[in-house]
Order: structure tokens, then C-alpha cells, then sequence
């Protein structure tokens, strides 16, 4: 393959983390912030399960600072941050790969604790124990487990089959750099996309939600509506009434002024 194909597939790299890189940082930043506020308003220590899920929150959004942010900056301006010095390198890279791993070990928290909450494990050795069927939580986690499967499996693949099928030219190395960058991409879509499940399998969650937005609607609203329905009312009002509205109202300011000692 000829230099031009090599520098295509460098190119489509770069762009692909410029446009992808911020269409997943921006809306699922804001996304975990809100789950984050939901969890803090549902008072997370009332349940266990929503503590763990507002710990992965906050883990989430650390991965997109500490990993996607990292990436983003490197191919956007040609800046590695791990290159400013040897500490910060060291630090970074721990903390980049702490967040990714405990992501996974909070499902694993959660999926004991939901398996010793059921009783199911007592219920086989005593069968009088009660067995807890909430299938809200159960559906939950598994649709989170199978999501970062799912996700996660694509960048875990692509690994061994690189070092199975070794690069011997430049070509080889854009190819590798352009797969790393799709499954990569993919794997940071498992840290971005959690708001949205917990918006579709939690009602409690999602009841909060959707009083957060309508909240915000009628705020809108009634910010957009006010002038507009004042204006409509003197404008279609007779001229003997808005005469009167205009005298009214400055009856009203006259007495409030009046009314107000002067300051000593």
C-alpha cells in the first residue's frame, strides 16, 4: 500500500476522534450529573442498589475525564498529557485504568448484593426463607451486565487479534490505530450510556426525571408566556380599559412611594 492510503486512514483516525470524542463526552457528562442529582434527591442511602448506582456514576464520569478527555486532547491538538512529566504520566495512568476497573467491580458489588438480598442462597438450605422477587432490580442489573459486555467485549478482542496477526509496515499501523479507535469509541459508549437505562428500567428514577424536565418546561414557559399575555391583554382591551389599567397602575406606584419613610 502507497503513502496516500496510510495518510487516508491516519486522517480518518483523527476525525473520528475530534466529531465522536465530544458527541460522546458532552451529552453523557451532563447525563451522569443529572443521575447523580436524581440518586442525591432518592436519598442514597435508603437503598443499597442506589447507592451502587450513583457510585458508578461518579466513576463514569471520571473515566470520560481521565480517559475519553485524555484521547480527545491528543489527536485534537497533538497534545499528550502523559508526556508533561514522568509523574504526571504515573498518575494518570493509574487512575485511568483504577476508574475502568472499578466500573466493572461495582456490577459485581451489586450483583452480590442482589443475590444475598433475595434469599435465595439461605432459601436452599432453609426452605421457610422468603425470597425477595423484585424483578425490577434483578432486570436492571442484568440489562447493565449484558450492556458492558456487549460493549466492552469489541476492545477486549482486538487486542489478541492484533498480537496474532503483528504489523510489519505503516499501513498495518493506521489500520491497527483506526480499529483500536472504533472499538475504543464503542467501549467509552458503555460509560456514557447507563442515564438512559436508568431512565428506562428504574421508575422512581425515572418519575424524578421527568419532573426534573417538566419543571424546567413550565420555567420556560411561563418566562415566554408572561410578557406575551400582558401585551395581548392591553392590546385587545378597550381604550376606556387600558386608560384605566394605566391609571390604576400608577395610582399604585404614587401610594408606595408616598408610603415609604424617608431614610433618617
Amino acid at each position: 500500500m502507497n503513502a496516500t492510503d496510510t495518510e487516508r486512514l491516519t486522517e480518518t483516525t483523527r476525525w473520528l476522534w475530534k466529531i465522536c470524542g465530544p458527541l460522546i463526552f458532552i451529552p453523557r457528562l451532563i447525563g451522569n450529573f443529572i443521575a447523580m442529582w436524581i440518586f442525591i434527591k432518592l436519598k442514597i442511602t435508603s437503598s443499597k442498589a442506589f447507592l451502587h448506582l450513583f457510585i458508578l456514576a461518579v466513576t463514569d464520569t471520571s473515566v470520560l475525564f481521565t480517559n475519553l478527555g485524555r484521547v480527545w486532547i491528543k489527536y485534537t491538538f497533538d497534545l499528550d498529557v502523559r508526556n508533561l512529566s514522568d509523574t504526571g504520566c504515573k498518575i494518570h495512568e493509574f487512575f485511568a485504568y483504577t476508574f475502568m476497573d472499578f466500573s466493572g467491580w461495582i456490577l459485581v458489588s451489586l450483583s452480590i448484593e442482589r443475590l444475598k438480598n433475595s434469599g435465595m442462597v439461605q432459601h436452599r438450605y432453609n426452605p421457610n426463607t422468603p425470597v425477595d422477587r423484585n424483578t425490577n432490580n434483578t432486570r436492571l442489573l442484568v440489562v447493565l451486565a449484558i450492556v458492558y459486555i456487549c460493549l466492552s467485549l469489541p476492545n477486549s478482542i482486538a487486542y489478541p487479534v492484533d498480537a496474532l496477526s503483528g504489523r510489519t509496515c505503516s499501513y498495518c499501523d493506521a489500520k491497527w490505530e483506526l480499529a483500536w479507535t472504533v472499538t475504543y469509541l464503542i467501549l467509552f459508549c458503555n460509560y456514557a450510556i447507563n442515564p438512559i437505562i436508568y431512565t428506562m428500567q428504574i421508575s422512581k428514577f425515572n418519575n424524578e426525571f421527568r419532573k426534573l424536565l417538566c419543571c424546567q418546561l413550565i420555567r420556560n414557559t411561563h418566562r415566554l408566556e408572561s410578557p406575551r399575555e400582558h401585551s395581548a391583554v392591553m392590546s385587545t382591551a378597550p381604550s376606556y380599559r387600558r386608560r384605566d389599567l394605566d391609571l390604576s397602575s400608577s395610582d399604585t406606584l404614587s401610594t408606595s412611594e408616598n408610603g415609604r419613610e424617608p431614610s433618617r
